[in-house]
């Protein structure tokens, strides 16, 4: 992450950057692999979350957007659900006024509401009581 808006790509053979990905001209507060979509996730102080898919042949550019978000988004973490049968990737990210918003992967570009989430009841009981 970093204040200049960017990614850096490093090389962990030689140590040295390979590589940049603007995301923006604000600050990246926050990145995270999802090795089963093949996508890096970006967060920005300027409320949004970009998505850039490793399997395009210029990754600078990005494929998805959230931007909804009236706080900052500061973290964001990535899981796939345990013994599940589908390949679903849960994206947990928390921002500057306190919510977690999920989405799944699976199901595409899905918003939950953040004080209820009903539509993952199950799947968070399931995961807390591993």
């Amino acid at each position: 992450a970093s204040r200049d808006g960017t990614i850096k790509i490093w090389n962990s053979m030689t140590h040295i950057p390979s590589g940049t990905i603007h995301v923006g001209s604000a600050w990246v507060t926050a990145i995270a692999n999802l090795p089963l979509s093949r996508k890096l996730v970006a967060c920005t102080a300027d409320r949004y979350v970009a998505f850039f898919d490793y399997n395009q042949a210029k990754i600078s550019d990005f494929t998805s957007c959230i931007s909804e978000f009236e706080g900052v988004p500061l973290t964001v973490d990535c899981f796939k659900l345990p013994n599940s049968p589908l390949q679903k990737e849960i994206i947990i990210i928390g921002d500057d006024q306190g919510y977690c918003h999920i989405y799944s992967m699976y199901e595409g570009w899905h918003y939950c509401d953040t004080k209820h989430m009903k539509c993952h009841r199950s799947q968070i009981e399931r995961t807390q009581k591993l």
